[in-house]
């Protein structure tokens, strides 16, 4: 069953308990502030339904627009890893995301693996488990 948890002009969040995977969906410019109201959203009604049990991301990122919120995306992503995230597919539409998201990646915990659209990265979470 899939709930939606979130949505916000910024992006809409969505989550599998069955699977325990989290559908993130970005919508245009990940600001500093979006990424603060994911991370309490994250924080209030998503990583108390997995109750420390590890739990994967799928985040949609056609539509996402470059930003200068690395650093701030880098914490966000490194506050998921250290709350249970144990794999996350992205899907995106542009190399430059892809080398953007590698960057925001590195070092973090857990190494995104990119993929070009929905089924791809559906079909790896269910290699790895999700």
């Amino acid at each position: 069953m899939i709930k939606t948890i979130s949505t916000q002009n910024e992006y809409e969040l969505k989550v599998d308990f069955e699977r325990k995977i989290v559908y993130e969906k970005f919508k245009g410019m990940f600001t500093k502030k979006a990424i603060a109201n994911m991370k309490n959203d994250y924080k209030i009604k998503i990583l108390p339904l997995f109750k420390g049990s590890k739990w994967a991301k799928c985040c949609d990122m056609i539509i996402y627009n470059l930003s200068d919120s690395q650093n701030e995306l880098r914490e966000f992503v490194q506050y998921c890893s250290d709350n249970g995230m144990a794999q996350a597919a992205l899907i995106v539409s542009n190399v430059v995301v892809k080398m953007q998201m590698y960057r925001v990646g590195k070092n973090v915990g857990v190494t995104p693996v990119v993929f070009t659209d929905q089924k791809e990265a559906e079909d790896y979470l269910k290699t790895v488990g999700y």
